[in-house]
């Protein structure tokens, strides 16, 4: 399992132009490996004996190219969910594979323009479904485009706009969108738009505070300091994913997946590159239906146990 996902490990450069335009050192490259596996406390209420939830995901990127102003970078990720359930049926009675899987190929470029205004773009390809790539419509095609001014040197302004076929609402369709972010002398950094929001705060110690809310997620994460290189981390998360799942009779429908998470752990920086973490969790409130967008569930949807689980990582940047 770790080989296959060491093979898909060059992913996500910051994919999308607002995370290069908050990106203010571009690096060489990055791998990520994450596994999260359920301990089975509650293994009865599980679709068969010995089921278990499990996420594995590769992630990463590579820079291509720097020069100047000029930065462009490739990547690929991949993720892959074990749901231990053997026989999902939905409410139009379409059958859905156990194991949902997310491949996904990008690029990104990023040029700085006089008086402070960059411009960014990103594109990926992939397949977001039970059986990935084994239809033309089960593709997925994300493009976005940004430019961003700075009427301030602490302050940013970004237009954007979007195309995804998978986004989980509005598909199909480019959406403009704007967002406003705002640095202060603290290290703080506060980015508003619609239809998000994030605030990060890194200190010079590494501690982290991360808060990020869109259409499909939340997501709160910290790291506090214990010892030199040594942190205590916790973390809030919620996750609304949508699957082109294979069988479905209508091309617009979409296999929602839904968990909420909580989750306590360590991390370990060794060197200024290389990082790993081992933290445990509850992972809650799990269950997944058939909608055209992830606003209007009109059919039944279906629960998954809760459980605690145990979750490791490896992240390297170079």
């Amino acid at each position: 399992m770790i080989f296959f996902f060491l093979l898909f490990a060059f992913t996500q450069v910051k994919a999308n132009p607002l995370g290069l335009i908050l990106q203010k050192k571009p690096r060489q490259g990055r791998i990520f490996i994450e596994h999260r596996q359920d301990l089975n406390a509650h293994h009865q209420s599980h679709a068969y004996p010995g089921a278990r939830y499990k996420v594995s995901e590769g992630s990463g990127d590579l820079r291509i190219f720097h020069q100047s102003n000029h930065t462009a970078s490739i990547g690929f990720k991949a993720r892959q969910v074990d749901t231990g359930v053997n026989d999902i049926r939905l409410n139009s009675q379409t059958s859905v594979g156990r194991i949902l899987k997310n491949y996904e190929a990008n690029s990104a470029y990023k040029t700085k323009l006089s008086g402070g205004k960059v411009l960014a773009a990103s594109l990926s390809y992939g397949s977001t479904s039970d059986r990935p790539f084994k239809n033309a419509r089960d593709s997925t095609i994300n493009a976005n485009l940004a430019y961003a001014f700075s009427p301030e040197n602490f302050s940013q302004w970004v237009l954007l706009i979007n195309y995804s076929n998978n986004r989980g609402f509005l598909n199909n369709i480019p959406i403009p969108a704007f967002a406003y972010i705002y640095r202060n002398s603290s290290g703080w950094i506060y980015t508003f738009g619609i239809p998000f929001a994030f605030i990060t705060y890194v200190s010079p110690k590494k501690e982290l505070f991360r808060f990020a809310i869109t259409p499909g997620s939340l997501l709160y994460q910290g790291n506090t300091a214990l010892s030199p290189g040594l942190f205590l981390t916790h973390e809030i998360s919620y996750r609304a994913q949508g699957y082109l799942h294979s069988e479905r009779e209508d091309d617009e429908e979409r296999f929602f997946l839904v968990e909420k998470n909580i989750e306590v752990g360590l991390k370990q920086f060794l060197g200024r590159r290389l990082n790993l973490s081992l933290s445990t969790g509850l992972s809650f409130d799990r269950n997944y239906y058939e909608a055209t967008n992830i606003f209007s569930n009109e059919g039944e949807t279906y629960d998954i146990a809760n459980d605690y689980y145990l979750k490791s990582s490896f992240n390297f940047t170079f």
